[in-house]
């Protein structure tokens, strides 16, 4: 997809140098590329990894209810 907006902050020279690093040890080809990932991505991730945990909570609370009726527990 062609990129023709931009989007500017501003951050100080620590900051700057911090993200820099944190891009190149994550892999990424670019600062760009690593903030657009944080911006548009990593929510979604987040939001995915809460669904997992409250369907694992869901199951246990299952499990531990039939064990109880079976008297397992």
């Amino acid at each position: 997809m062609r990129k023709n907006h931009q989007i500017r902050f501003r951050v100080d020279r620590e900051q700057a140098e911090r993200i820099r690093n944190k891009a190149s040890a994550k892999g990424y080809s670019s600062t760009s590329a690593y903030l657009r990932h944080l911006a548009l991505e990593r929510d979604m991730l987040i939001e995915q990894a809460i669904l997992d945990t409250r369907d694992d909570v869901v199951t246990l609370s299952r499990m531990i209810k039939e064990s109880r009726k079976t008297g397992t527990v």
